[in-house]
This record gives structure tokens, C-alpha cells and sequence, in this order.
């Protein structure tokens, strides 16, 4: 039988009640959890980004360290930003402290870190030179960080978690986007399976990608969730 990924962006039993076949069979159960792997691989393609909260370790082992670009900024690969363990802009240097009074600031919401407007050292390859911001030093793989970014699984309980983080309306949409085309995706399924690639991650989990063409209306969703935005 079919097992969900860990990171699925809906269960089993949402898509069962959406489609009203709460006594499905175990085959039906089986197609759904297929569905809904393949549509969590496709939300997360096409958004570039994963979605559910994990921890992310760039220490140049666990995951490569980041790319510096000399400026005050660093885009995350992963956000809502929740938390941020370490970060150190250059090799060997101490980890730096967040808030007003700290060295850098976070817009959650875009993943973006912000160095504080101080006099700090910038360091380089070659030298050492004094300005008027610490900046992130220009290279590949530079910077150290340890965060933890996505979001709730249950974002829409209204847990004290939840209202933390301050993101359940939006992963409420992305959540009710998966159950939808998931169920569309079960509905074309159970007459062929037709366009369906089964694929292994290096977890050793697998998952279905199906090609076929989104629903407009979750598409809409998706491109609420696709990009950056600074401001």
C-alpha cells in the first residue's frame, strides 16, 4: 500500500471527506495517498519551495553554506522564516544576534535577513576593511545558517502554535488547494493512470508526479506562494 510522504500537504481523510467516500476501500485509500504525494511534489515544483515547517542546517555539511552577495541582505531558500539558530556571514566568524538591538533583522514572511547599520568589519578573502554596514562578503558558499522555516501542518486548528507563527490563513488556502486537486487528480486516476511517474527520493520515500494541468482556481493559490517579494 501507498504511504504518504512526510511533508504531504493534506491526509487521506481530507480528500476522502471532500470527495464524500468515507467508506473507501483500502485500493481507493491506496490511489488517494498516490494522488496526494503527486500533488505535494507539484505544489513544491512549481512554487520552488517546500512548504511544511522543517529545520534547515547550511553548515557545509548537512546542506552547503550559502552564497554571499556584499550586501546587508540574504534571501533564504525556505520561508516563512520561524526561527534562526545561527548565522554567521563569514568563515570562522561568531554567530550573529537578532532584533533591534542585535545585529540583524528577519522579514518572516520573505525569508529575507537584513544586517544592521552599524561600524563593523567587513571581511574578505584578502582583507579586512571598515564601513558602515556589516555586509554578507561576496562567494560561494560563505555563509552558515541554521533555521527553521514552513508551515504548521495543522495551520488552520487555531492552535497557540499557529497564531504564533501567523501564518494559518495562507497555509489554510495552500492546504484546501492540495485537497482539491488532489481529489481532481483521484478523479482522473480511477479511469487511467495515464501521465503518472513514480519517483524515489535519496529519503528512500517515493512519491507520484502527475502531469497534467493544474485547476485554474488552485493555480491562482500557487502564484500567491511563487516568488519573493521585498518591501
Amino acid at each position: 500500500m501507498s504511504t504518504l510522504i512526510t511533508y504531504a500537504l493534506c491526509t487521506v481523510g481530507d480528500v476522502k471527506a471532500y470527495m464524500g467516500q468515507d467508506d473507501a476501500t483500502s485500493r481507493d485509500e491506496a490511489l488517494i495517498t498516490e494522488c496526494i504525494n503527486g500533488v505535494t511534489n507539484e505544489f513544491e515544483t512549481y512554487c520552488d519551495r517546500k512548504f511544511l515547517s522543517r529545520q534547515y542546517v547550511h553548515d557545509g555539511t548537512t546542506l552547503p553554506l550559502l552564497p554571499g552577495n556584499g550586501t546587508d541582505k540574504l534571501i533564504l531558500p525556505q520561508r516563512p522564516v520561524t526561527a534562526i539558530t545561527t548565522l554567521i556571514p563569514w568563515p570562522s566568524g561568531p554567530s550573529l544576534t537578532r532584533g533591534w538591538l542585535g545585529q540583524y533583522m528577519l522579514d518572516q514572511q520573505a525569508g529575507i535577513i537584513t544586517l544592521a547599520t552599524a561600524t563593523y568589519l567587513r571581511q574578505s578573502y584578502r582583507a579586512r576593511t571598515r564601513r558602515s554596514s556589516l555586509v554578507f562578503p561576496e562567494g560561494d558558499e560563505i555563509v552558515a545558517v541554521t533555521y527553521t522555516a514552513g508551515f504548521l501542518t495543522n495551520a488552520t486548528a487555531g492552535s497557540s502554535d499557529s497564531t504564533t507563527y501567523g501564518y494559518a490563513e495562507r497555509a489554510g488556502d495552500l492546504r484546501f488547494a492540495a485537497i482539491k486537486q488532489a481529489a481532481e487528480f483521484v478523479h482522473r486516476r480511477s479511469r487511467s493512470r495515464e501521465g503518472v511517474v513514480s519517483k524515489t527520493l535519496p529519503t528512500g520515500e517515493s512519491y507520484s508526479f502527475i502531469k497534467t494541468e493544474m485547476l485554474p482556481e488552485v493555480k491562482a493559490v500557487l502564484d500567491r506562494y511563487a516568488g519573493v517579494f521585498i518591501g
